[in-house]
């Protein structure tokens, strides 16, 4: 499968017919691959009701049963910043339709940002991950 179709896949699987997500919100999805990786990377920002409401605990569970590698932390100006590393592009994409929430216990997902690997916008981060881990 080749990155644009990851892309729609996943932008499909996301939003209505109005090109918004199903709720309301907007989802922005920037996918790129280097050459010869095995896996995927990337950054997602979330925005919403995400804090206060054991978000980051329920994005830990849905990487842990989709075999996805990084974090999730809090920001200050009240989003969730996540890396996620998995497999393939077919991890990385269950991993987002996963956290994509409108009403889990009071988190309330309004948008999500996400940047591939090798797009620009995308970092990495300080250390390597061997599970998923809620950082403060």
């Amino acid at each position: 499968m080749d990155c644009g179709s990851l892309a729609t896949r996943v932008r499909n699987s996301f939003l209505s017919g109005n090109g918004e997500f199903p709720g309301g919100g907007v989802f922005y999805f920037y996918i790129g691959r280097k050459k010869g990786a095995t896996e995927m990377k990337c950054n997602i920002i979330v925005k919403g009701t995400v804090q206060g409401v054991y978000f980051r605990a329920f994005v830990r569970s849905i990487a842990e049963r989709m075999n996805v590698r990084g974090y999730a932390k809090n920001l200050d100006n009240g989003d969730v910043e996540i890396f996620a590393e998995g497999n393939d592009e077919n991890a990385i994409a269950r991993f987002a339709r996963g956290i994509n929430v409108k009403n889990m216990d009071g988190a309330f997902v309004e948008s999500m940002e996400i940047c591939m690997e090798g797009k620009p916008g995308f970092h990495l981060p300080v250390k390597n991950y061997s599970e998923f881990e809620i950082e403060k």
